[in-house]
């Protein structure tokens, strides 16, 4: 019995040691877990610690790049156009203001150097654009933006080859301008040029010939309903030594381009009649004239689509909320001219336009585009101001206003404004 009770009790010995492992184990594991779930949740605290630290890092880099207003923009686009080289605080700036910033002054720049004088596009209008181009995507890096204007400049760039194809010297005149008739007219005799009897003077008649080639000029006068010499004089300008054989009555085509030239009479008084073009090719001068009309129309199209893109005028806004937009026919610029600035609702105003204005004008100005709207005015003198105006109805109060109403155009002048009151 007492070797039984021994075994017993070392049974029982054994399990309790077996049991006290097995709680060992459950611990260490559950230690195990409680660990790598704490070592997680650090690492996710570290990490949304570090996201936050990299946001706000972003926030407050984006905060510290100072935006350029409209007028610094021109003063270093300027600079850009001049071959400096802008300094890293300032391109930060440029580039932070975004390249629709840019734009309008560019612009303005292009339409002031290029377009402005209204003259035909030349060699030197061409360069001239070429270099503003430059200027854009020498800081941008491409031409994205401007794509259509430069399609046009090389609309423009044709046409000016195509003029320059037609042979103007077989005509001794300027074609552009003037139009073909026929006309009966009499002629009396060959006029004479007067040169002076000395060596000068047989320079100038033998210069005289060189340039213009055989040509003569010829005293003709208007035909009556009754076939006879009227009064009415002009010259007659021939590419030929003797185109008529005897005087009377020849149907001439010619070409009336409002020359005059001075004629001396036999008395010593001198005149100045119309000089008439005679032109004997007819067919070929109608060839020119019809693709000197389809170089003109190219051109025309050419030079009216950058006009509208960089300026505005004419242009229709597909981008606008049509009831927002839409401004009543008393209050539509293009119909009133009582207004500072002339469409400042619709096309971008220059810098030059903004500078030739009186400090009070320009902030009047600005405030004509709210008064579009029908902003209502406090400062007593504006409101007496766009009372008086019939196109003015003053229906938002000041605190109601919302500035959404305002299209691009109206935006950014009023920053130009702003910037130089």
């Amino acid at each position: 019995m007492k070797k039984i009770a021994k075994v017993l009790v070392g049974l029982f010995v054994i399990m309790v040691l077996l049991s006290m492992c097995s709680a060992w184990g459950d611990d260490d594991e559950s230690s195990e877990e409680q660990t790598t779930e704490t070592v997680q949740e650090t690492k996710k605290t570290a990490k949304k610690k570090n996201v936050k630290k990299q946001k706000a890092t972003t926030e407050s880099t984006e905060a510290e790049v100072e935006k350029l207003t409209t007028k610094q923009i021109t003063k270093l686009i300027k600079s850009l156009y001049k071959g400096e080289r802008l300094d890293s605080d300032d391109a930060e700036k440029m580039r932070a203001s975004g390249e629709e910033a840019f734009l309008i002054p560019w612009e303005d720049m292009l339409y002031s150097k290029v377009f402005e004088d209204g003259e035909d596009w030349s060699e030197e209008k061409s360069n001239e654009f070429t270099k503003i181009v430059k200027v854009y995507s020498g800081f941008w890096g491409g031409t994205k933006n401007i794509d259509d204007l430069i399609s046009n400049q090389k609309v423009l760039d044709q046409c000016l080859a195509d003029r320059e194809s037609i042979d103007m010297s077989k005509y001794g005149f300027d074609i552009y301008g003037g139009r073909l008739d026929s006309e009966s007219f009499y002629i009396t005799q060959r006029l004479s040029s007067e040169y002076d009897d000395t060596i000068l003077g047989a320079i100038a008649k033998g210069m005289e010939e060189a340039e213009s080639g055989p040509s003569s000029n010829w005293v003709a006068y208007n035909v009556t309903d009754g076939g006879l010499r009227g009064d009415e004089r002009c010259i007659i300008h021939c590419n030929e030594e003797n185109p008529f054989s005897e005087a009377g009555i020849y149907t001439i085509s010619y070409v009336d381009i409002g020359d005059t030239t001075p004629v001396t009479d036999s008395k010593g008084f001198t005149s100045n009649p119309p000089l008439y073009y005679m032109v004997t090719d007819t067919s070929t001068f109608e060839e020119d004239e019809e693709k000197i009309t389809e170089i003109e129309d190219k051109e025309t199209n050419a030079r009216d689509a950058i006009v509208m893109k960089i300026t505005g005028e004419g242009e229709d806004d597909p981008g606008e909320n049509s009831d927002e937009s839409e401004v009543d026919e008393e209050q539509d610029s293009s119909t009133d001219g009582d207004y500072i600035l002339e469409g400042s609702d619709s096309r971008y105003i220059t810098e030059k336009e903004v500078e030739n204005l009186s400090d009070a004008d320009r902030r009047l100005a600005r405030n004509e585009i709210y008064a579009r709207h029908g902003r209502i005015f406090d400062s007593a003198d504006l409101k007496d101001y766009f009372e008086s105006k019939s196109w003015y109805k003053g229906t938002v109060k000041p605190n109601d206003f919302d500035e959404s109403v305002l299209n691009k155009y109206e935006k950014a002048n009023i920053d130009l404004i702003s910037s130089m009151e």
